[in-house]
């Protein structure tokens, strides 16, 4: 498996070198972010968490790579925190019980 899909930043890696409008436009609202904010988006350990989630949970390849993009447009605010749990269970086909599951073990670790 291609770990760069749970990493939120560089899971788009590819797709934004043809669209580096969408790039700048994330760079952008990165850069505007408190420190510690994107002191935890940048970091060495979201992309761990966001792996050990997807292992926990047994997602697939693209399950991972949405978890992964969903986490960083909260980050950014393109998607408001408190519709994460609905967009899981949108986004990733997860029954409600799973996607109530989530958000609470990323920020136990």
């Amino acid at each position: 498996m291609n770990t760069q899909i749970f990493d939120p930043v560089e899971v788009d890696y590819e797709y934004f070198l043809d669209h580096l409008d969408e790039q700048d436009l994330f760079y952008e609202k990165s850069r505007a972010l408190p420190t510690t904010i994107k002191a935890c988006l940048f970091g060495t350990s979201l992309p761990s968490k966001v792996q050990s989630l997807a292992d926990r949970f047994g997602f697939t390849e693209k399950q991972s790579a949405l978890l992964s993009r969903l986490i960083r447009k909260v980050f950014v605010a393109e998607v408001f925190i408190g519709d994460l749990i609905r967009e899981l269970k949108d986004q990733l086909d997860l029954p409600q019980s799973k996607a109530q599951e989530q958000p609470s073990f990323l920020l136990r670790r």
